[in-house]
């Protein structure tokens, strides 16, 4: 099913009418049903019946048109971008609101979630979306309802739970590029009180899509990826349920080249020789390029001869997700919901497009993302009012460092020429040496720590039988403690030299060649370390007009 309702400021909602996407109208068409139940308030409403920018899709809507990740999303949803940057995190934006950035540790302000619980950064939200209910996209801010605010709305995927009955089934499919793959899944009760359900899906191509431009025969872009997932649920009467998610998923795939289609270097005195013969003239998709791991990277003065990793990634998460709801009467209910992350990553792609070492980089990370929400949800007597209180609580942990190789770059080539001048001032070619070697790997490491408090809720006052008045607030408070700097990868001191010789400092191995702003000092092997405390009160406020049941008017 799809329905997409836009809103800028006052919105109209046709109930009975489905809006198709244009990309897919015959499938969507064909799937379209009468009404969609959505828990996008935290309850089961009719979507016709929210005063919010909502889209929907069932499982079976995704599986029919071809939604096998996060970013096939932005195919369906107006408004919904998702691009993935060139260090292999996601990029989502939604009616233009997001982050551009592709390091691991930046959350994005469009958040992902699986059963309400939140896995608040883009690189975690690869091998979430299969076997499921349904998909909820809400726009627009969420922080009064959830737990972890996101101003520019959220996707939240709803998994399908054990089943009363046992149930199996799988599916396999096959593609270009030696591509094959499965999704199946097991479901029934274990007791009276506790049911399970198993989940896997596995996709592998043996042949990359992507053709060396330099080396033909060579091939890039194979894909390796599994997930699963297992459910337990618990039911023994009608006050106390319990439900557990086990998530996991493992990519050992290949990260994408670079396809260079211009130059245009900052230092073009300095370019390598030939350069301008591998621009690839009227590349088609499949042309690329990209550095050979046992190729050695020669400029002047110095070859580097030491490998570079080969490109690939090489990562995986897992988590558990726990919810429990007690209900303290017939219209009170206190739920609890907790979910422990854990993601590890090393990732290595060549963003330079060309066989020379100009910009090869190693993403190894680690995030460890723990959050707590106990929200009271409940409605009054008269059932005219519904509302929604929470407490929520986050820490995560970030381990961020980006290794790079750079021996042919041209800009970096242009400070290796340092080494010209020792010669001149007669310092010794050894010395001269080591400024003609530096420059050629490093690394950028970040360690963040990230702590979050908050207290939310809304209500929503039925005013007459077509009006409804909503409310809501929000109250966070959040502190970001950083470290990090640049330093030099392996023990290769010869990084710092070109800032020995011109500025006179004296870096060895380990040391960060970051500064401080404030005296000019290095920062020391620690890093440079900030905090960062901020806190913030949010509100909203809206009005529902719903005539009929045919439309629905509502400005917020």
């Amino acid at each position: 099913m799809n329905r997409s309702l836009c809103n800028r400021g006052f919105a109209v909602s046709l109930g009975a009418a489905a809006i198709a996407l244009s990309s897919a109208t015959t499938v969507a068409q064909s799937l379209l049903l009468e009404e969609v139940l959505v828990t996008a308030q935290k309850r089961e409403q009719s979507v016709n019946d929210i005063g919010m920018a909502i889209s929907t899709f069932s499982g079976d809507n995704l599986k029919s048109l071809g939604v096998a990740d996060t970013r096939d999303l932005a195919g369906l949803i107006p408004g919904f971008t998702a691009a993935k940057s060139d260090l292999g995190t996601t990029i989502y934006t939604l009616r233009g609101v997001g982050y551009n950035s592709p390091n691991l540790s930046s959350t994005s302000p469009v958040g992902v979630y699986v059963d309400e619980a939140s896995f608040p950064y883009p690189y975690m939200s690869h091998g979430l979306s299969y076997d499921l209910e349904r998909v909820e996209i809400l726009k627009g801010p969420q922080g009064t309802i959830y737990g972890r605010n996101t101003t520019g709305g959220l996707v939240n995927f709803i998994t399908k739970r054990p089943t009363d009955e046992f149930e199996a089934g799988f599916t396999l499919h096959a593609g270009s590029y030696e591509k094959y793959g499965m999704e199946g899944f097991v479901s029934g009760p274990l007791s009276e009180s506790w049911g399970a359900r198993l989940a896997i899906k596995s996709d592998k191509s043996d042949k990359g899509w992507q053709k060396s431009f330099s080396r033909p025969g060579e091939r890039n872009g194979e894909e390796d990826r599994f997930a699963a997932r297992m459910l337990l649920d618990y039911d023994s009467d009608e006050q106390f349920r319990a439900q557990l998610t086990f998530n996991y998923w493992q990519d050992n795939g290949d990260t994408q080249a670079g396809q260079a289609v211009m130059v245009s270097p900052e230092a073009p005195d300095y370019l390598v020789p030939g350069f301008a013969n591998e621009i690839i003239a009227n590349p088609d998709n499949e042309d690329a390029d990209w550095t050979a791991s046992n190729q050695p990277a020669t400029w002047p003065g110095t070859t580097f001869v030491n490998p570079r990793p080969e490109i690939g990634i090489d990562s995986e998460m897992s988590s558990v997700t726990a919810r429990l709801d007690y209900d303290l009467s017939d219209r009170l209910t206190l739920v609890s919901l907790t979910n422990y992350a854990d993601l590890e990553r090393d990732d290595v792609s060549d963003r330079g497009g060309v066989k020379y070492e100009i910009a090869v980089d190693r993403e190894v990370g680690s995030i460890e993302s723990f959050s707590q929400e106990f929200r009271l949800t409940g409605s009054s007597s008269d059932g005219k009012t519904n509302f929604i209180g929470g407490l929520y609580y986050s820490r995560d942990k970030l381990d961020d460092r980006g290794q790079v190789w750079a021996g042919q770059n041209s800009v970096l080539n242009e400070l290796r020429s340092y080494g010209d001048l020792a010669l001149f001032y007669e310092l010794g070619e050894a010395y001269a040496a080591e400024i003609y070697g530096g420059f050629r790997d490093w690394e950028n490491f970040t360690e963040t720590t990230f702590e979050s408090y908050a207290v939310f809720g809304q209500f929503d006052y039925q005013v007459s039988d077509t009006l409804t008045l909503t409310a809501g607030a929000r109250y966070t408070d959040e502190s970001h403690d950083f470290a990090g700097c640049s330093r030099d990868l392996n023990g290769d001191t010869n990084i710092f030299q070109v800032w020995n010789f011109a500025f006179g400092t004296e870096l060895g191995a380990g040391d960060c060649g970051t500064f401080d702003s404030d005296t000019g000092a290095p920062v020391g092997p620690e890093g440079a370390k900030k905090v960062l405390d901020e806190d913030n009160v949010s509100w909203r406020v809206a009005l529902d007009w719903q005539p009929s049941v045919d439309m629905l008017l509502y400005g917020s």
